[in-house]
């Protein structure tokens, strides 16, 4: 799939995972804390084909906080597990839903564009449906 502009789509990546993992972490269920994050975007894969991805260091802690990720008045440090972060299932989960999110309203402004035997995705029906499945892929 091509984009209008290739910036929207590393953007798109950045905003899902770093909203992903400030998520993840501040749900008191889970660390409830407000991380440190540090990303790092890569454009090809080790095969050198065009593969688009994050790296991210993540602190293996953060300042406490609510839901909304807002540092308590007092803040405390609050440490993962030991060997343990975040919950991968729910860290990829709550990631294809902001990423397909951003995707949806990419498409509904107009930002992507779709050239040759893709160019049936241009249709709002179309790619509804295409873009159905994706929830549920893992």
């Amino acid at each position: 799939m091509a984009l209008a502009n290739p910036a929207l789509m590393y953007n798109a990546l950045f905003q899902a995972a770093s909203a992903t993992l400030r998520d993840v972490a501040a749900n008191p269920k889970r660390l409830g804390a407000q991380v440190g994050i540090l990303m790092v975007l890569h454009t090809w894969g080790q095969n050198l084909c065009h593969h688009p991805h994050v790296h991210a260091v993540v602190t293996g802690g953060g300042l406490s906080c609510n839901e909304r990720s807002d540092i308590h008045v007092s803040p405390q440090w609050r440490s993962c597990r030991p060997g343990f972060f975040l919950p991968v299932r729910v860290l990829s989960r709550v990631f294809r839903g902001k990423y397909l999110a951003l995707l949806r309203t990419a498409f509904g402004q107009g930002k992507l564009t779709f050239p040759g035997r893709l160019a049936t995705l241009a249709e709002p029906d179309a790619f509804a449906v295409w873009l159905r499945p994706l929830y549920a892929k893992d």
